[in-house]
């Protein structure tokens, strides 16, 4: 009896070590197959986008141990819709160890986007192991990950790639793992996802509604009183949230102090008057961005993505139905909640990059949808993936090319030898305690390690705007400028500021021009009223 046990145990060892090793195997041929993303679009510039700028102000700020409060961005409400006073400290935080391994070295960050984006894929064959198969889940990795547009996204230092990681690898967690020690670490995860961005707060809040949904169809299955139920559910539930919490407090506004104003930087977005033409707005807007990540630029057969974009959407909702109806679990309450949050959030602009966390879980949508689809032919699930996988990946040819060709041109932003005179100039020739107006004041105090700030750049009034440079001593004005028969562009549109130009020609006798070249113009203050 004892000898069959043994046996019977070592053949279970076997079959596990097979498993794992098989495991190992998927994840590393996975890994194989992500190897050209190092080699597509690794820059070692940023463009104006000035969020990029802010994360590495705060990585910064953390390797030279500087108050996260005495940020050389100056936040101005009367500009808010440029950025908060500081970010949740959870993407500068994994900024700070690269910062400070290599420094303020763009091509080192750009390495970094596209090793999250790697470990986002790995986790994706995790995520994907039990639900569908293996052949399914590499296609749905490649689409994911070589789309142009998140080819593109990955050159920018943002934190949805890390967020979309963190978010991955805590619900793993959370649906493997049902023990204390697992939902601490839960709680821990969510409250660093927190962190990185705000609205990870729905994870624990949809693990709230999970909670609730196993305490009602436990009770329904086993008609035993509530109290054999609820305890142990709300122990979980418990141990996660107040760990998640506590952790996002210490983390933030303990150990790194990030000014307590920092979320007034979003709330002043909200106009609760116009809420019901907002949603719909926002849903036209994100309806589009979707479709758009399956509509890839292509010169010739333009008329292919029309096609495919219509049907990967179709799919998407036709799969999310179903498995809402069949069997929901926490993903479905952490999806639902967090399209919620983007509905009723008034900015809308980042196009397709808010909703790029929860394409793991709509590529998945996507396949039970097509598992919905009957052809009049016995077809199998992952054969319908393949052909449409191909007929979309084929399609990807195009935009890789033009992004591979592209890479290695200095783009339009602060690492332009035009963008560099103007910096060396104001840090070789302004005093240390300079206050500087620049419409892109995150990327200018990255830059020039001076005291920044921005207007309205269309602000009607001079007044509001006089006041709030007299307020923080503003003494240099720096100008954008449009060159000699330069097309005007989006970029242009977003870089001119034709309110300080007016202010600047209002008071010709304060302000003076003290250096220009073919892109830029500081001016400075030099007569007090």
């Amino acid at each position: 009896m004892e000898r069959s046990t043994t046996i019977k145990a070592s053949v279970i060892d076997k079959i596990k070590a097979l498993s794992y090793f098989n495991d190992f195997v998927k994840v590393l041929l996975v890994l194989l197959l992500c190897l050209p993303l190092f080699f597509i679009n690794i820059r070692n510039d940023i463009d104006w986008g000035d969020d990029n700028a802010h994360y590495l102000l705060q990585a910064k700020y953390i390797i030279e141990t500087t108050p996260q409060t005495h940020t050389q961005y100056i936040y101005n409400i009367n500009c808010a819709v440029l950025g908060p006073p500081s970010y949740p400290i959870g993407f500068p935080l994994l900024l700070s160890v690269v910062y400070g391994v290599k420094g303020l070295n763009l091509h080192a960050f750009s390495i970094f986007m596209t090793l999250a984006l790697v470990a986002l894929c790995l986790l994706m064959v995790l995520y994907y192991k039990h639900k569908i198969r293996y052949l399914t889940s590499v296609f749905i990795i490649l689409l994911v990950a070589f789309n142009p547009l998140t080819l593109a996204f990955k050159s920018e230092i943002m934190s949805e790639i890390p967020f979309a990681v963190v978010l991955l690898a805590t619900l793993l967690l959370y649906q493997k793992y049902k023990n204390i020690f697992a939902f601490v670490l839960v709680g821990l995860l969510s409250g660093y996802l927190i962190s990185i961005r705000v609205i990870g707060v729905v994870l624990p809040l949809a693990i709230g509604a999970d909670t609730l949904r196993n305490i009602i169809q436990t009770y329904l299955q086993q008609k035993k009183p509530l109290i054999y139920f609820v305890k142990p559910e709300l122990i979980k539930l418990t141990i996660i949230v107040v760990s998640s919490f506590v952790f996002y407090f210490l983390l933030n506004y303990v150990l790194f102090k990030i000014p307590t104003d920092s979320a007034s930087g979003y709330l002043f977005l909200f106009r609760w008057n116009n809420f019901y033409t907002i949603v719909l707005n926002n849903l036209a807007s994100y309806t589009e961005a979707l479709k758009l990540f399956f509509n890839p630029v292509n010169d010739k057969w333009i008329f292919l993505p029309l096609i495919t974009k219509s049907i990967v959407f179709t799919m998407i909702l036709l799969g999310f139905i179903k498995k809402l109806v069949k069997n929901t679990d926490v993903t479905e309450f952490m999806v639902i909640l967090y399209v919620l949050v983007l509905l009723v959030y008034p900015y809308n602009q980042c196009g397709f990059r808010f909703l790029f966390p929860l394409l793991p879980f709509l590529m998945y949508y996507a396949v039970i949808g097509l598992k919905t689809v009957h052809l009049g032919i016995k077809v199998k699930t992952q054969w319908k993936v393949v052909f449409l996988g191909l007929l979309v990946l084929i399609q990807y040819i195009y935009g890789i090319n033009q992004i591979m060709r592209m890479q290695n041109e200095k783009q339009e932003g602060p690492c332009t030898a035009d963008s560099w005179g103007a910096f060396d100039y104001i840090k070789n020739n302004t005093a240390d305690d300079a206050v500087i107006a620049f419409v892109k004041p995150r990327a200018l105090a990255l830059f020039t390690n001076r005291r920044c700030m921005a207007n309205e750049t269309h602000q009607e009034k001079q007044e509001p705007l006089v006041q709030k440079f007299d307020e923080v001593g503003v003494n240099y004005y720096l100008l954008y400028c449009q060159k000699p028969d330069e097309p005007w562009s989006t970029l242009l549109a977003e870089m001119i500021n034709p309110a300080l130009e007016k202010y600047i020609a209002s008071v010709p006798n304060e302000i003076s021009l003290v250096w220009n070249n073919p892109r830029f113009k500081l001016y400075k203050r030099v007569k007090l009223r």
